[in-house]
């Protein structure tokens, strides 16, 4: 199955800086992809720096990695929720500061967190192989924007915002700076 990128109009303007970053204009190849490029990136920091934060009050790196896998969660039930044209399901932002309060990632490793991470796009991934091409394009509204987005837009601002803080990761915590297209090679 081939899921192109989502048309103007599929998503709510606060889902655009995410949309605009994936290389790949076909989901499953930008899902699997990023995938890669996730493991490779957090496996390659070594645990003696996975709880540092590059200013006071920022989340440490093995934070980031759990505020990732939270947000993919988070928009894989929004996009299970417009595959099964459910328009009744009230669903809000989450209070980003308090999942991660209550995900004990300070008892936690990246070694650990990896794992849970290629679980959850395990999951992302296959939702959206059995997903019937008809719905990917579906518009569903949700109480947490005053927009419609389809599915295949929340599939893409997962990628989207996972480089979004793989970008974060390279520049602010390991002093590099990457181009996105670097991310996936």
């Amino acid at each position: 199955m081939n899921i192109s990128r989502p048309k103007d109009g599929e998503c709510s303007p606060f889902y655009l800086r995410y949309l605009e970053l994936p290389p790949h204009d076909e989901l499953l190849t930008a899902l699997e992809h990023n995938r890669l490029s996730m493991v490779r990136l957090f496996e390659s920091i070594p645990p003696a720096i996975e709880v540092f934060r590059y200013d006071t009050g920022k989340w440490s790196i093995k934070e980031v990695l759990m505020h990732i896998t939270d947000f993919e969660r988070y928009l894989s039930f929004k996009a299970f929720v417009s595959l099964r044209d459910d328009n009744t399901t009230i669903l809000y932002h989450p209070q980003r500061d308090r999942y991660l309060f209550n995900a004990g990632t300070e008892h936690r490793t990246l070694a650990d967190l990896v794992p849970e991470f290629n679980t959850v796009r395990a999951a992302t991934i296959s939702m959206f192989q059995s997903a019937p091409p008809s719905h990917l394009s579906k518009l569903t509204n949700h109480a947490d924007t005053a927009h419609a987005c389809s599915a295949r837009a929340y599939g893409f601002c997962m990628v989207g915002h996972a480089i979004h803080h793989m970008q974060i990761i390279e520049s602010r915590y390991l002093g590099t700076k990457v181009k996105t297209d670097t991310l996936f090679n």
